[in-house]
């Protein structure tokens, strides 16, 4: 009896063992199939797994061996009392869980498609940067904006897309300002000048070309009064407006002569003589020629002359040995007329002691309004300079007509009405 009760226990360890066994398989088989997936996020919001565990697609439940031991048929009055072997509730089989046959999972796409696909959906979505190309910048006295960079009296170079146009402003530095040839473009090696307006823009035919961009600042003159002095006369300029003419230029007058090594003597006293009635009016006895002008070096390093930029320039003449009032027996400078004699277009060289091939149709003739300043002092205002002409003559004017002769000359009065057309 008691061997039963033995063998009857063991059995139930055993069946208990199995399902412990068992549940553990499942719990495994579940997890993994529940278990978190990983995923990569693409541009476009939505979700590819990645590397993925494998769970195993089937999973057979395997029934625990049980070893068979030979059983005898109870005997009913061999049962043991209730204290002595097993209960009513001990004696009741309890089911065994139905296991599930089969466990699947869906099995994810391969890490190498995943990753080509996403590959494939970034280039599409991401533009093609455009070439760029980069642009040399030089900046004296000046600042240049360009390419989001800025270059304040500085050089470098800035990287820009070469499919896009490219605006670029200049600004002088304080004291200074842009003039017509102050911006420089040079595209391909050729070099233009962009003029003052401040802010350019570059085509992208440029850009590919090439592009050096260069801003000069030119100092804004300040000075007003030039003078010119030396043993023989006192010329003194002054400049209603100071950017008329650089600071650095300097006052140049010089008296032109018969036996002149430079200048045309010849063609300015024909110009003078050619615009009166009369002949041979205007001589070296009644005239004096002097040459005022503004010279500048340039940046090539020659000498050349400026015009006033702008406004007028008050020029006043003070003659220190009396050249007005004995020189040409003027008497006072009340008696002496001013001409202005600047060349047409085209005939002066750099400087007008050089223009040496001109001729009388060269030579405009310009007389000028004076203010006498006292005997051998006289003032006159003009806005350009060239050859000035100081002359004692005495005009007669008649019906529109004027005959002039030499001052303190002689003449009857009968030749006079003929030039006038008088009878």
């Amino acid at each position: 009896m008691s061997n039963k009760h033995t063998s009857n226990a063991q059995k139930r360890q055993v069946r208990e063992g199995a399902r412990k066994v068992l549940s553990i398989i499942l719990s495994l088989a579940m997890v993994l199939q529940t278990s978190p997936v990983a995923y990569a996020r693409m541009d476009d919001g939505s979700a590819v797994p990645e590397e993925t565990p494998v769970v195993t697609d089937t999973v057979e439940e395997t029934n625990p061996v049980e070893e068979e031991v030979p059983t005898e048929e109870p005997v009913a009055d061999e049962q043991a009392p209730a204290d002595q072997g097993e209960t009513a509730g001990d004696s009741t089989t309890t089911p065994e869980p139905q296991p599930t046959d089969v466990v699947t999972t869906t099995e994810p796409a391969p890490v190498e498609e995943v990753v080509t696909v996403v590959e494939e959906v970034v280039q599409q979505e991401e533009p093609q940067q455009a070439a760029k190309v980069n642009v040399s910048v030089y900046a004296e006295n000046a600042t240049i904006v360009v390419g989001g960079q800025t270059f304040a009296n500085a050089q470098g170079s800035v990287s820009v897309p070469e499919d896009q146009e490219l605006s670029f402003t200049v600004t002088p530095a304080d004291g200074y300002e842009l003039k017509e040839k102050s911006v420089v473009l040079s595209v391909a090696g050729q070099q233009s000048n962009l003029g003052i307006e401040g802010q350019y823009t570059i085509t992208t035919d440029q850009l590919k070309a090439g592009v050096a961009i260069a801003a000069f600042g030119e100092k804004i003159p300040t000075k007003t009064e030039y003078v010119y002095e030396d043993a023989n006369m006192r010329v003194v300029a002054k400049l209603d407006d100071p950017r008329a003419i650089p600071d650095d230029a300097i006052l140049f007058v010089n008296g032109v002569f018969e036996n002149s090594r430079y200048y045309n003597y010849d063609a300015y006293m024909d110009a003078l003589n050619n615009s009166v009635e009369g002949e041979n009016v205007y001589d070296s006895e009644n005239t004096l020629l002097y040459d005022v002008a503004f010279l500048y070096m340039n940046e090539a390093g020659e000498t050349i002359e400026l015009q006033p930029e702008q406004g007028a320039v008050t020029v006043s003449f003070e003659f220190k040995r009396g050249q007005l009032s004995n020189g040409i027996d003027a008497g006072s400078a009340t008696n002496v007329e001013v001409t202005h004699l600047p060349l047409v277009d085209g005939a002066k060289a750099n400087t007008t002691y050089e223009s040496t091939g001109i001729g009388a149709g060269d030579v405009v003739v310009e007389p000028m309004g004076t203010n006498v300043q006292g005997d051998n002092a006289v003032e006159v205002k003009t806005d350009t300079f060239s050859v000035f002409a100081f002359s004692y003559t005495v005009d007669f004017t008649y019906d529109g007509f004027t005959f002039s002769m030499a001052g303190e000359s002689e003449i009857l009065l009968s030749e006079i009405f003929a030039q006038l057309g008088i009878n």
